[in-house]
């Protein structure tokens, strides 16, 4: 019964005509354990396939399956000579969602492709935890770069501020402040004049 689920997923994931049914196929393969030839083509998925939904999935998969198997290659493929390898392996790595190195993020981060450097400056807005990676965001905010990836820089320094730092998010105790929920109907709610 394991095999011929095993080889549905295959020919599922392959079947180019129905990308939902690729995607669910993805999804399905984690339930798969121990098998290398799952493991292959999900790597195969994450570089070679065109949908970008399918390749979250396959890397969610392989988060799964073999995280540090993935973490490997994934961090392997950001020195690849082929500048879409590299982009995807870093946009891979900011969906497996673990902190990356700070020698590979400066590798993106200073990279001659534009591409690249997009997806670096995403993944570290994501999962970047140092200072050094504001300094080095930073000085990426010239008039020279195009403004859509300026305004990916300077999005990604606040997130690292607001999510690492926590100046703004947190009130006096040091908890986040939550709104209040009301339930019912919202007409009979009358909040306080300041």
């Amino acid at each position: 019964m394991r095999f011929s689920e095993k080889e549905r997923l295959i020919n599922e994931i392959f079947d180019a005509n129905n990308p939902v049914r690729q995607r669910k196929a993805a999804y399905r393969m984690r339930y798969i354990k121990n098998d290398p030839e799952i493991i292959r083509i999900l790597f195969g998925a994450c570089y070679e396939a065109s949908d970008v939904k399918l390749q979250q999935e396959a890397v969610k998969s392989l988060k799964i399956l073999k995280p540090e198997k993935a973490i490997k290659a994934f961090k392997q493929s950001t020195f690849n000579s082929d500048a879409e390898k590299r982009k995807r392996a870093y946009y891979h790595l900011r969906t497996l969602g673990i902190p990356i190195p700070l020698e590979i993020l400066k590798n993106g981060l200073e990279d001659e492709n534009v591409a690249v450097r997009r997806a670096a400056v995403v993944a570290s807005g994501k999962l970047g935890n140092n200072y050094s990676i504001i300094k080095i965001l930073k000085q990426l905010l010239n008039p020279y770069e195009p403004l859509s990836l300026q305004k990916e820089i300077r999005k990604a320094i606040d997130n690292i501020e607001k999510n690492f730092f926590q100046t703004k998010s947190l009130n006096k105790y040091h908890f986040k402040e939550e709104k209040p929920f009301y339930r019912g109907n919202t007409d009979k709610y009358y909040p306080k004049a300041f």
